[in-house]
């Protein structure tokens, strides 16, 4: 118990200010790794890695599911398993596992509904009928679609060990990829709502 209560001020829930950086971090986290490799070990970056994943995990206001924390789990055992066989390639592998993680995510929304994109789509339609329903779902598998593809291209990256092209991809062409697809989502939404997807 006096354990515990040592630690407990370790898992409360840090300031606002600092929340809110580390989704910064993860967007500059291409950036970060190029400059570090460049003036910091492989591994210490790694360990500075599995802090930033769990610090992201524990400290974000969400309720997690069980799946989700099992995918955390998961990313987490297979990112530690990486520094252990190769640090330098296991910094590079992050957006692969990260957008595998989205993916099953996603994936498991899909089999046990509502999808993720229709509990987004509940917030502004909360009398979402059949037709929107089985839109929300096919935009979700989108996706799923999407995330596969992105992590699959920056593995490929990553096996190349082009350090210029990696940056490049993961912190900037990702990013624009994923705003053509919202932007092209949000174009073909206004179309359906035009057409009675929305409320009954």
């Amino acid at each position: 118990m006096m354990l515990l209560h040592r630690c407990k001020p370790l898992l409360m829930p840090p300031s606002k200010a600092f929340q809110a950086i580390l989704p910064l971090v993860g967007i500059a986290y291409p950036f970060v790794i190029l400059f570090g490799l460049r003036h910091f070990p492989a591994y210490a970056l790694g360990a500075l890695l599995v802090l930033i994943i769990v610090a992201r995990h524990i400290w974000t206001d969400r309720k997690k599911t069980i799946f989700e924390n099992a995918v955390f789990a998961a990313g987490l055992v297979t990112v530690g398993g990486l520094i252990l066989i190769d640090d330098a390639l296991a910094l590079l592998m992050y957006p692969l596992i990260m957008n595998l993680g989205f993916a099953a995510i996603f994936t498991h929304s899909i089999l046990y509904p509502p999808s993720i994109i229709e509990k987004i789509a509940r917030l502004h339609e909360p009398n979402l009928n059949e037709k929107g329903v089985m839109y929300t779902r096919r935009v979700t598998q989108v996706w799923i679609g999407f995330f596969i593809v992105n992590g699959g291209i920056s593995a490929c990256i990553a096996l190349s060990r082009d350090m210029q092209l990696w940056t490049l991809y993961n912190g900037f062409i990702s990013y624009v990829l994923m705003g053509v697809l919202f932007a092209g989502e949000f174009i073909i939404r206004q179309f359906k709502k035009s057409n009675h997807i929305g409320s009954s």
